[in-house]
């Protein structure tokens, strides 16, 4: 039997129910710590507080975890946007994903946003490591400057082709 790919899924999460997680957590954590402090440790009371509590963090460990849950499908939809631009293997799309999930760790950048970066840069006909290198400098102006990686990225790709210049550390620094 042959292997023709890897089949990527994504799962998506409501985390509508957060903010009132939280709050309802933060209050429970109130309450507990006022018994708690007062010394009036009704036994009652304690394992009410215990119970709600306990389900307060509950739900908001719950609803963190469909936040990374939703924050990974957001990247991978948009890595899988950027395969079907480019047409990559599905080794060249595993490297390019995990080069971008270790740039999102060294710069303060979130994945997604550096996917969306990478979007615009394939776009315009960059590819490889030389669209890792235009990625990194535009996330690292981008981070600087307050603004998404794509917009840098939109802008330097852009410079680059008008003036027929050839990716390498020099040429991003000039521009």
């Amino acid at each position: 039997m042959s292997v023709i790919g890897d089949l990527e899924v994504l799962v998506k999460a409501d985390i509508s129910g957060l903010s009132s997680a939280l709050n309802k957590a933060g209050s429970e954590i109130g309450n507990f710590s006022k018994l708690a402090s007062s010394g009036e440790f009704n036994l009652a009371k304690f394992s009410k507080s215990s119970f709600v509590l306990g389900g307060a963090i509950l739900g908001v460990a719950t609803a963190i975890g469909g936040v990374a849950v939703n924050a990974a499908s957001s990247f991978y939809a948009i890595m899988a946007k950027n395969l079907a631009l480019t047409g990559m293997s599905t080794q060249e799309f595993k490297t390019m994903s995990d080069s971008i999930l270790k740039l999102s760790e060294r710069i303060p950048k979130t994945a997604t946003d550096l996917a969306n970066g990478l979007y615009y840069i394939q776009s315009a006909g960059f590819s490889g490591s030389d669209a890792l290198k235009i990625l990194e400098t535009s996330a690292k102006a981008a981070s600087v400057g307050m603004t998404e990686t794509k917009t840098v990225a939109d802008a330097l790709t852009s410079a680059l082709n008008a003036y027929h210049q050839q990716v390498n550390l020099h040429t991003i620094q000039i521009l």
